[in-house]
């Protein structure tokens, strides 16, 4: 019988010589079966190749005579059980299952991704909000179309504040795209906007969902379409913004051993792992001048000062730390100072988990 493909049989049934009312001296110590015959690949039941009748005696098979096959079928009606065609099942729901699963999988990151950044989007505004409520002028409201999400960067100059109304006038931000270009503010226009503070807060969009979605919110700041306030900044500090990058090796091994296998991942005890803050500055120049550990969950590796200057095309800036702490459950605090060309210094709190980060300012000093 063939290892990759052939045939076999099994038991099904099966009848002592009482159960089919036989002679007892004839047939004693004897069991009458009823084997399903089947053909295979690799040992797994492709099709049926029918019934197999069969006595055994002391442990072998013996074909038995038509007449007790006869009592054996008009006994009982012994069906093909459905796994002799256990293959093309498998074939058949495998995919399925595995279709299932993958809809699932992603259904359930899709839920993750939607949450996380409904989270940092509802710290965003809170944010708007918390500005919005000490407007003061020189600052900068950027502004979209919900419904335009990819449009160019707009953003409007408060120039006066009289009782309830706020005046501005428009400008456009040039981000690079090419390495001749460098970041820059454009005066788009030399109309005056006047709105007021209720309006301005009804531009604030607390509801994820119309983001998401792209629906229509917010106030006719500019023609007939609807913006809302995204983020409000004052350009003559810097703005610190940033994401982390993971390194998942094992700083700890890689140090001690010469030939060292990165994929290695060594004893849970002593793992340690590496990660980037890779910060860009869309504000005046600063140098980053210390870094303040709130928990004591990671270890800050650079030198310090390090020059931060206004954002070029490609042009970003890393902070590196270790961590022996798995990335799956760390958490971690730390403060960056900034300090501009006038010693003026800036505080940002840079927070973690697992794979969730913000970089806040806290306050500016003298």
């Amino acid at each position: 019988m063939s290892l990759v493909f052939g045939w076999y049989s099994f038991k099904i049934k099966s009848y002592t010589a009482k159960d089919l009312q036989l002679n007892m001296e004839e047939w004693k110590e004897s069991d009458f079966e009823v084997r399903q015959k089947v053909f295979h690949l690799f040992w797994i039941p492709f099709f049926s190749l029918g019934k197999i009748y069969a006595v055994r005696k002391q442990g072998k098979l013996y074909e038995i005579p038509h007449l007790i096959i006869t009592k054996i079928n008009n006994k009982d009606t012994i069906r093909t059980p459905w796994y002799s065609f256990l293959l093309p099942i498998l074939l058949i729901t495998i995919p399925i299952i595995t279709g299932v699963y993958i809809y699932i999988a992603e259904s359930i990151m899709r839920h993750n991704h939607y949450n996380e950044d409904a989270k940092s989007y509802e710290i965003a505004t809170q944010e708007v909000q918390h500005k919005l409520a000490s407007l003061s002028e020189n600052a900068y409201l950027r502004i979209s179309n919900p419904q335009k999400p990819n449009d160019d960067i707009t953003v409007l100059k408060l120039i006066a504040i009289n009782n309830d109304y706020y005046s501005f006038v428009k400008y456009r931000i040039n981000v690079p795209k090419y390495s001749n270009e460098t970041y820059s503010i454009v005066n788009w226009g030399k109309d005056t906007l006047t709105f007021t503070k209720q309006e301005l807060q009804q531009a604030i969009c607390t509801d994820y969902d119309v983001i998401e979605k792209r629906e229509s919110y917010g106030v006719k700041f500019i023609g007939n379409e609807k913006y809302i306030i995204e983020a409000i900044h004052y350009f003559d500090s810097p703005i610190i913004d940033g994401k982390i990058d993971w390194y998942f090796w094992d700083v700890i091994r890689k140090k001690k051993f010469q030939y060292y296998n990165s994929k290695f991942t060594g004893f849970k005890n002593d793992r340690s792992w590496s990660f980037k803050i890779m910060l860009q500055n869309f504000g005046i120049p600063v140098n980053l001048i210390k870094i303040e550990s709130k928990e004591n969950n990671v270890q800050w590796v650079d030198s310090l000062p390090i020059k931060i200057n206004s954002y070029k095309y490609l042009e970003t800036y890393y902070i590196e730390a270790n961590t022996s702490i798995d990335p799956e459950i760390l958490t971690f605090q730390s403060k960056f100072i900034f300090e501009d060309s006038l010693n003026n210094q800036y505080e940002y709190m840079v927070s973690g988990e697992n794979s969730w980060y913000e970089i806040d300012k806290i306050e500016k000093t003298r």
